[in-house]
């Protein structure tokens, strides 16, 4: 056998050794999310506007995967909105919310818009579950 293809051949196998560990790792790393968007509207069909207009899924437990966090969105002007966890537009990790409302005249006046039971995780009649086949959820929502 040729010494100078040993190196080479012992070169080859090593980097295929990294390459098959390396693909071993390569799963979906992190919790299981989905994309979460929606509209908000009041019950005569006017979305709710204000200073402030933001929902919030509020956990409800831990995902199947173990993991507890709310994800929340601004509402726009006619009432739809993304919710993002960690960054923008990445949504809801999988499992069961309460859905709240902090709907404000203006930041300095404080005087909300929404519903007191809908300002809660403990009084709100929304719930919603975050999974693969659900990521649009649409709220009627009554004024105060």
């Amino acid at each position: 056998m040729d010494q100078e293809s040993l190196p080479a051949r012992g070169s080859a196998i090593l980097l295929l050794a990294v390459v098959a560990i390396s693909a071993i790792g390569c799963g979906s790393s992190g919790p299981q999310m989905g994309e979460v968007t929606g509209r908000a509207a009041y019950q005569d069909g006017v979305p709710p506007s204000g200073g402030v207009a933001v929902i919030r899924f509020e956990p409800v437990g831990r995902s199947a995967e173990g993991y507890s966090k709310a994800a929340s969105g601004d509402i726009n002007q006619d009432g739809s909105y993304e919710l993002q966890t960690i960054k923008p537009g990445d949504g809801a990790l999988y499992g069961t919310y309460k859905v709240v409302f902090t709907i404000l005249d203006s930041y300095r006046s404080g005087k909300s818009l929404v519903a007191e039971q809908y300002t809660s995780a403990e009084t709100t009649p929304l719930e919603v579950v975050v999974d693969a086949s659900s990521q649009t959820f649409d709220f009627e929502i009554e004024r105060p």
